[in-house]
């Protein structure tokens, strides 16, 4: 499923991890994933979305720190990581990206 473009699962009651093969999908734009339960930590493989704008994965369980692999996205805009349980620095990739 590569040409998928708008990944929004919101509201969905979806537990577990978010899946390293996430960043299979190359063409998607929009990625929301929140008001789940989903838990572990932030794939590295979410810096691989050559074209993903949107990003909201707000209001659920995911613990760690945000991963320096979100500096790698070059087109991202909106990026909503509120209401978990992250820690620690953002890269400063990650900001300049979303100013």
């Amino acid at each position: 499923m590569k040409t998928l473009n708008y990944g929004v699962l919101q509201g969905n009651l979806l537990t577990g991890l978010i899946p390293e093969s996430i960043g299979n999908l190359k063409n998607l734009n929009i990625l929301n994933l929140s008001n789940n339960y989903l838990r572990g930590g932030l794939p590295l493989s979410m810096g691989r979305f050559p074209i993903l704008m949107t990003v909201s994965l707000s209001h659920n369980r995911l613990p760690g720190s945000i991963s320096h692999s979100f500096g790698q996205l070059r087109y991202l805009q909106d990026l909503d990581l509120s209401h978990n349980h992250l820690e620690g620095k953002i890269n400063r990739a990650v900001v300049e990206k979303i100013k």
